[in-house]
């Protein structure tokens, strides 16, 4: 990742899924600017708490989808994205709408520019999802 970082100039970071920060603050050590979004409101508010100290972090509330569909056009050149919003149990958000992953993809790939895309547990989607996830979602 850094290594694109360098040879492309990318100023961006955005990532979908916060959970507990560690991606976000790692990237702000890195990265001119970095969006993060969670939709689970307890994750959110404890995560901000605990890492709101950089300036070049910014933590968004909300519905990664929405929130991507906003982000994007604002954006002046390609960035790197973070894709990890997936539902994965326990406080994450999602029981009920597990994967906004290809919402996510579709948003971003309106674009003008050509992002950078990883998608964090891309091998929870090579297969039928294990249990108590939902395979129609």
């Amino acid at each position: 990742m850094l290594q694109l970082k360098g040879k492309y100039a990318l100023e961006d970071f955005i990532e979908t899924g916060t959970y507990q920060g560690g991606t976000a603050v790692w990237a702000a050590a890195h990265f001119d600017r970095v969006t993060t979004i969670e939709f689970s409101r307890s994750l959110y508010e404890e995560t901000k708490a605990q890492h709101d100290g950089a300036s070049n972090l910014s933590f968004l509330f909300g519905d990664s989808r929405e929130a991507l569909r906003a982000i994007v056009p604002t954006l002046r050149q390609p960035a790197i994205f973070w894709l990890d919003s997936h539902w994965s149990g326990g406080q994450t958000y999602g029981q009920n709408d597990e994967c906004p992953l290809l919402e996510e993809i579709e948003a971003i790939t309106s674009s003008v520019h050509t992002h950078f895309l990883f998608i964090d547990d891309a091998r929870l989607f090579a297969a039928p999802p294990p249990r108590p996830h939902r395979i129609d979602q």
